[in-house]
């Protein structure tokens, strides 16, 4: 594996095991999480994410691990269509309770208008990052610009249950040059199991992979709206991993290039299986 490898997918899988399409169960879900924690590949592992309406039955089927867990707590995502009070006030306890085991690290909000952004975001314990879901195709630019002022971060739907949830490779760089001219970072979520772009059941899936380098390359102002949209379009053969970065047609990215746009830009992307982008990498001979 090539240093570049590692750098552009550190802890970029948040698992979300109880989603569509997978929808496992709670139990099936957190020993799922653990397994991959454990794994080799457990350095690809972000959040585990869940509703936050499901924090105390995810706590119940936790405990026994949280009992022997060592090393880093689990980081959780908690998934709201709104930021109650009850949502709130149990973060706090929970946090103390298992505060070398788990911890609630950020949340998750359903999209709203601009001016909720803004007061919803003051709602958000200190602590805990805030992603508020903008549409690819709503008023994108307003909806960023509320995100900005209340310091939060996006979170953008890159795919769903029908053909028309999955943002065209235009519509989906748009998004990401808008967020980098707000300036705010983003997670993606929904249809990126698959490294690169392609047809995967229902429609043309967008690649990780293709996404963690579109994204490095519009952080680093290297390339128009056009080239990026080509970018996310890209199959593997366009890409050339060597030790010292990643290169694209005549666009090298060094190695701290695409580390500094995971850390500020492109934070992660959601997805129900974490084994299956592993499966998939391998294949590809990337990991």
């Amino acid at each position: 594996m090539v240093p570049t490898t590692r750098t552009l997918l550190a802890s970029i899988v948040d698992y979300a095991g109880l989603f569509p399409p997978a929808e496992s169960g709670m139990q099936e879900a957190v020993r799922e999480f653990a397994r991959a924690r454990s794994s080799q590949e457990g350095w690809m592992l972000g959040h585990f994410v869940l509703p936050a309406a499901r924090l105390d039955e995810f706590e119940n089927a936790a405990a026994t691990l949280f009992s022997r867990a060592s090393g880093d707590p689990w980081p959780l995502s908690l998934v709201s269509p709104e930021v109650t009070d009850v949502e709130v006030e149990r973060i706090r306890p929970f946090n103390h309770r298992w505060r070398s085991r788990a911890s609630v690290r950020a949340m998750e909000i359903a999209p709203l208008e601009p001016d909720k952004i803004l007061r919803t975001a003051g709602r958000i314990p200190a602590g805990v990052d805030a992603y508020f879901e903008v549409r690819w195709d709503s008023d994108v630019e307003c909806h960023l610009a509320a995100v900005a002022v209340s310091g939060a971060s996006a979170k953008v739907r890159t795919g769903g249950t029908t053909a028309a949830a999955f943002p065209g490779a235009l519509e989906l760089c748009r998004f990401i040059f808008a967020c980098a001219g707000a300036p705010v970072g983003f997670k993606a979520t929904a249809g990126l199991h698959h490294p690169l772009r392609g047809r995967h059941g229902l429609a043309e899936m967008h690649g990780f992979f293709n996404l963690a380098v579109a994204a490095a390359t519009v952080y680093q102002k290297r390339g128009s709206v056009d080239d990026v949209a080509e970018l996310l379009e890209s199959p593997g053969e366009a890409f050339e991993f060597r030790d010292s970065g990643v290169t694209w047609k005549d666009r090298t990215l060094t190695l701290s290039e695409p580390e500094m746009a995971r850390h500020r830009f492109f934070r992660s992307f959601g997805s129900c299986s974490f084994q299956e982008p592993v499966d998939d990498l391998k294949e590809l001979k990337l990991l």
